[in-house]
């Protein structure tokens, strides 16, 4: 008699799970979309960081140089930067900047006119971000083509 009444309470208990599981289901799913947002946002705010970061490498390199560097030659900047400046995305050190506009998710690009007077860092996030010499210290979302005339 006992083992019925416990095969009918694990039958009922069973029944709760699967029912229960269902009903929770879209609960959990509107979770891990919101933390994948989360996440998302997170990124997009370490890359803005990161473009201030350059930002601010660019600017004392005018101070101690008397011009901006010359994108063509970005080798200074791994002496300069921090050491935990990496790409916000994928997590690596080495793809976190390059010389142009950047082409991956969450690289900073740096450009400047041949004669170090004029600079562009772009930030390529969900938006296209840059800051200019003009801007500094201010983020713009703006088309991405720079004449320099």
């Amino acid at each position: 008699m006992k083992k019925g009444i416990v095969v009918i309470i694990l039958f009922i208990a069973l029944i709760v799970g699967f029912v229960g599981g269902y009903f929770s289901y879209p609960f959990v799913q509107g979770f891990q979309e919101g933390y994948a947002e989360v996440i998302e946002q997170a990124n997009q705010a370490l890359v803005k960081a990161n473009m201030k970061t350059f930002n601010i490498v660019v600017e004392c390199y005018k101070i101690d140089s008397g011009f901006y560097p010359k994108n063509s030659d970005i080798s200074w900047a791994r002496e300069e930067l921090p050491p935990n400046f990496k790409n916000p995305y994928t997590k690596a050190k080495g793809e976190a900047y390059v010389s142009g506009k950047p082409t991956k998710l969450g690289v900073i690009g740096y450009e400047s006119n041949d004669e170090g007077t004029e600079y562009v860092i772009y930030g390529y996030g969900v938006d296209w971000v840059l800051i200019t010499p003009e801007t500094h210290g201010e983020f713009n979302k703006v088309p991405i083509n720079v004449d320099w005339e």
